[in-house]
């Protein structure tokens, strides 16, 4: 009986383990897609935004060919925040503290 109540402890100790380390991998993996956001996705926004401010501001004719190089990294940068999204998806929900 003791061996059988040892056993149970030491299973429920190794259930409980493995669900804080798939815990911790989820924050992990989310950690790193909120840097991923935050670096690359959050910055080609703005450098699209001030991009788009300059063209604004510059006095001469505006070259079509910019405003089309302009409207290509936006699309490039909304497939990357699908990408990003995507990922976030395929992530299972967190398994509860305990």
């Amino acid at each position: 009986m003791v061996v059988l109540a040892n056993h149970a402890t030491l299973a429920l100790g190794l259930a409980d383990a493995r669900m804080r380390q798939q815990r911790m991998h989820l924050l992990e993996q989310r950690d790193r897609i909120a840097a991923e956001l935050h670096d690359q996705v959050l910055g080609r926004l703005y450098a699209i935004g001030m991009s788009f401010q300059a063209t604004a501001r510059d006095n001469t004719v505006v070259d079509p060919s910019r405003i089309t190089e302009l409207v290509d990294s936006t699309d490039d940068t909304i497939t990357c925040i699908r990408t990003v999204i995507r990922d976030l998806h395929r992530l299972a929900p967190l398994p509860p503290p305990h």
